[in-house]
């Protein structure tokens, strides 16, 4: 299935944030095959990108259905929060927002523009942990009025004083709400606007599906409420209007707070494909569950109180069968808690993980063993569907670089990667920490194929995957990149939106 973002990286659609297999009908000359790094061995060198050439506006388009096409001329646009200065240590990065605009290839770094809070119109000040400057970590693209144009959803804090039906001043003080910067055929501009989310709900982070298959955009959102002990998420229906309105909500509380969650993606072509929700439970280090909840037309999406998963703190939605129903994989990422007598992991849990298909059984798959050529301690998981076959495949983030595994033969292939430098910042990069990481896997180029986006940052470990200063876009039949470039190449102020 097309396009696919992953749970909680920071690209287009989470903004952004998202391939050669024998069961997965795939070839290219020496992708598919696994190589003879040893566990823990640093990957070869790689050239790093260059800053890409001086910008040029993008032509403006007249609209389009895809959610991901920010000046709306028919062509998928990359969109992430990239660093707006050289990440140093122990310090938060100002960030911005950046589009590299599609074309023939694929995304051209050439021609691209750089948002700060003011150009997204949202108020001086900054989120909680962020310079004044910096927007907003987590971002989210949709047309959410219709126009042909995507929006932009941001969450910041909403400091307007004590709200009616509070007891809490410092709540009602810090309550994240939903911002949207509406589109056009520049994009975004003009002043940011809030929706009328419930006063007593404060909204961390915010995603975007089609819940009941309508073709009309809508928001899950999650956080916590006014007594900051239970865990809330919520859905805001489409259509949206321009005064922060919207069809119509619905929530449900949790006994803790929300992990984190995942939304299937939004299909370029604008077909009305209900998109699931995956809820994940609060964990301290160990593999903890979730919920699946299914929508579609005239359903209640937390009606029914959805399905309960196995444990696992990667996950990640897919087409793996090729049935055109979205299927969760989730499983162990190698994460444990340090806590004496909670640091292991059961058998049903440890190395493995599950897919849950829209039609079927679920299924149970090992990951990779330490020991051979792939470390099991996984970062994410992405699906992604490399030779445009219909079928997805589980892209891994492993410490020796992004590999793919099969759901059907549990083979996992190393892919070529791509590596960052020796030392930054005067500091040795660690063997273990020069491999990039994938980002995303959607077809960026219009041929059916996904390509693979992969970062390399300092300090993504404390920075929460975020300060990424190199990227590329890889084609994985070929190894070839489609685009590579700096994130201060992209982040320099240029371009109308700067």
């Amino acid at each position: 299935m097309r396009t696919r973002v992953p749970g909680g990286a920071g690209v287009a659609g989470v903004v952004i944030g998202a391939l050669l297999l024998a069961g997965c009908g795939t070839g290219g000359a020496g992708e598919g095959t696994p190589d003879a790094r040893g566990t823990g061995a640093a990957p070869p060198a790689t050239a790093l990108p260059s800053a890409p050439t001086a910008s040029r506006a993008p032509s403006p388009g007249k609209g389009s259905k895809d959610p991901d096409d920010l000046n709306g001329d028919g062509r998928t646009d990359l969109s992430l929060v990239l660093p707006a200065e050289r990440p140093r240590p122990n310090a938060f990065t100002p960030l911005r927002f950046a589009t590299l605009y599609g074309g023939a290839h694929g995304p051209d770094p050439a021609i691209r523009t750089a948002w700060g809070r003011e150009a997204l119109g949202l108020r001086a000040g900054g989120g909680r942990n962020e310079p004044p400057d910096s927007v907003p970590a987590a971002l989210v693209t949709a047309d959410l009025d219709g126009d042909g144009f995507p929006d932009l959803v941001s969450t910041d804090a909403l400091k307007e004083g004590t709200e009616a039906g509070l007891s809490t001043d410092d709540f009602a003080d810090r309550r994240g709400v939903p911002f949207v910067t509406w589109g056009g055929p520049e994009g975004p501009h003009g002043k940011a606007e809030p929706l009328r989310t419930d006063a007593k709900l404060s909204v961390d982070e915010v995603r975007r599906g089609d819940f009941d298959g309508d073709g009309h955009p809508d928001l899950a959102v999650y956080g916590e409420d006014a007594s900051l002990l239970h865990g809330v998420v919520g859905i805001l229906y489409g259509p949206f209007t321009r005064d922060g309105g919207f069809a119509r909500t619905e929530t449900t509380t949790l006994d803790d707070s929300v992990g984190g969650i995942a939304v299937a993606p939004l299909d370029p072509a604008g077909a009305h494909t209900p998109t699931p929700l995956f809820v994940h439970d609060q964990d301290d280090g160990e593999q903890t569950a979730g919920t699946l909840y299914r929508g579609g037309p005239g359903k209640a999406l937390f009606a029914g109180g959805g399905e309960r998963t196995r444990k696992g703190n990667a996950y990640t939605f897919g087409d793996f069968d090729g049935d055109h129903v979205w299927d969760l994989a989730i499983g162990d990422d190698g994460s444990r808690n340090d806590e004496p007598g909670y640091e292991t992991e059961a058998p049903g849990t440890e190395g493995s993980y599950a897919i849950y298909p829209g039609k079927g059984p679920k299924t149970t798959h090992q990951l990779p063993k330490n020991g051979t050529n792939l470390t099991a301690t996984l970062r994410t998981f992405l699906a992604a569907d490399p030779d445009g076959d219909g079928k997805d495949a589980l892209l891994l983030d492993t410490r020796e670089g992004p590999a793919l595994a099969d759901p059907a033969t549990d083979r996992p292939h190393a892919l070529t990667p791509r590596t960052g430098p020796a030392a930054y910042n005067g500091e040795k990069t660690p063997k273990d920490a020069r491999a990039a990481r994938p980002l995303a896997a959607r077809d960026l180029d219009g041929d059916g194929k996904d390509e693979v986006l992969l970062g390399w940052g300092p300090q993504v470990a404390i920075s929460g995957d975020r300060d990424f200063v190199y990227l590329w876009v890889v084609r994985p039949g070929t190894g070839e990149d489609v685009a590579a470039f700096t994130a201060l190449g992209v982040t320099a102020r240029s371009g109308k939106g700067s």
